[in-house]
């Protein structure tokens, strides 16, 4: 019988084989085959274990661990029992499962009692296998892969996917005076999660705007609430709802993407199925800010490190806020008394390059924003709900509007809206992209099957018409 754990690479755990002998020598645990610091660590708190649940530990013996293959550094939670089972097989002290392979993944406490480890639900579909989740006169073997923490090594429990969802509750809605506009645009840009800069002048309510749209985003699926729980974990915080990341502006790349000496994953990733607030984007280091283009286009981030390829998940709904000059009044259409020179304002718009402001599918500039009632922010979740509903009827609930292709939608344009369309000029396809996307999201709006040409008109002032009054600011 073959014994095997699991190792982290990247975002997986893969396994490894794990092998157990001995030799004279004063008792003790010896582990090759590149562990980390943890994996050495857990040489004390192995044999603790083994005597608290009453067996023997050798005299004049050594365990030496070889951890196979070898040339990989091995960095592992749960080793401590696959090597505490290895070792009573090998000790003669419980019987061995008559079965060729064992997988064993589970960390161990001072008084043998079994826990799971965070990065548990990283392990990859091994359905067809077992997992040993405790040892004892009469070792337990279960085909359950999502285990709660045991009480003792003798109760394993299982947790399906369905569970998840009793966890992930809508927050309350932030109250705030809301105009009709305003609702109109929050629904348009939750429903159809499409990705929004924000422009405008400082201090008028780009960021508390933002704010509120995740409160309106429909709840997860159980694919996604059980995503987000399994990388909440990992990032030591527990979701209710889909992930709202705020990075400061100071953030480097490495930090927002992924990467480093020991490969972990950036702010994008703990974002996935959430959404990416980057307020203050002109602040941020160019670096920064173009590292997020292939994630926003791909839904994650590929990485490579030592001949290795790692494949980070990151499908987030991107928001971000903005100033278009350094005195933070400057508008389209509007030049006001500043104190900086116009290179100066030039110069700091310029951090914005075109393939970044491209990604988003709407701009929208604070200044036209009007104040409204708090009480339109009430009924605005009840109608974006049944939105949702309609959605839910056409079929396409596991899609978002946004991510739509271009022949998924083409089919759904009526004809005089299909004239309108190809009438109009685009700056890139992703502009063409957008509207047609953005159409699509009003069309489920306002309850239709066909996108009609209001519709078309609409999304082209959400979409276009922002984009090329951005050019004209400085003409």
């Amino acid at each position: 019988m073959r014994i095997f754990s699991f190792h982290r690479e990247g975002f997986n755990l893969v396994p490894f084989e794990v092998e157990v002998d001995f030799m004279p020598g004063l008792p003790s645990i010896q582990i090759i085959g590149q562990p980390d610091q943890v994996i050495k660590e857990s040489q004390l708190r192995i044999k603790t274990a083994i005597q608290k649940q009453g067996f023997i530990y050798p005299k004049a013996k050594q365990i030496v661990v070889n951890l196979k293959p070898s040339y990989i550094k091995k960095k592992s939670q749960g080793l401590d029992l696959a090597i505490a089972c290895a070792y009573l097989y090998a000790s003669g002290q419980v019987d061995a499962p008559n079965r060729d392979k064992v997988f064993i993944y589970g960390e161990l406490g001072l008084d043998g009692c079994v826990y799971m480890p965070d990065d548990f639900d990283f392990i990859n579909d091994m359905s067809d296998q077992f997992l040993l989740t405790g040892f004892s006169d009469r070792p337990v073997l279960t085909s359950y892969k999502y285990l709660k923490q045991l009480s003792d090594l003798n109760q394993p429990q299982s947790v399906h996917k369905s569970d998840v969802m009793k966890h992930f509750v809508r927050p309350d809605i932030k109250q705030m005076q809301v105009s009709v506009q305003l609702i109109r645009l929050l629904k348009i840009i939750a429903v159809g999660e499409h990705s929004t800069l924000f422009a405008g002048p400082a201090g008028s309510g780009k960021s508390t705007f933002a704010e509120l749209i995740p409160q309106f985003l429909k709840p997860p699926s159980e694919e996604q609430a059980f995503a987000i729980q399994k990388i909440s974990r990992l990032f030591k915080q527990k979701q209710s709802w889909r992930p709202l990341v705020v990075p400061h502006h100071t953030i480097p790349k490495i930090s927002m993407v992924g990467g480093g000496s020991h490969l972990v994953p950036g702010e994008i990733t703990r974002a996935h199925n959430g959404v990416l607030l980057l307020d203050e984007l002109l602040e941020f280091s160019n670096q920064t800010k173009e590292a997020l283009r292939e994630p926003i286009e791909k839904g994650c981030v590929h990485i490579a490190r030592q001949s290795k390829y790692y494949k980070f998940p990151s499908d987030f709904l991107l928001l971000a806020t903005t100033n278009l000059c350094p005195c933070g009044d400057m508008v389209p259409g509007n030049q006001p008394y500043c104190r900086f020179t116009l290179r100066k304002c030039q110069s700091y718009i310029e951090k914005l390059s075109g393939p970044l402001l491209d990604r988003f599918q709407i701009l929208s500039y604070s200044q036209t924003w009007k104040t409204g009632n708090k009480k339109d922010i009430g009924s605005s979740l009840d109608e974006i709900k049944k939105t949702f509903e309609f959605i839910k009827d056409q079929g396409r609930e596991n899609i978002v509007n946004a991510k739509l292709k271009e022949e998924q939608i083409l089919c759904e344009f009526t004809d005089r809206s299909m004239g309108l369309f190809e009438l109009m000029e685009f700056k890139s396809h992703r502009r063409k992209l957008a509207v047609m996307r953005v159409a699509r999201t009003i069309a489920d709006i306002e309850m239709c099957a066909k996108i009609k040409f209001e519709h078309i008109q609409e999304a082209n002032t959400l979409c276009t018409h922002p984009f090329k009054d951005m050019q004209r600011i400085f003409e």
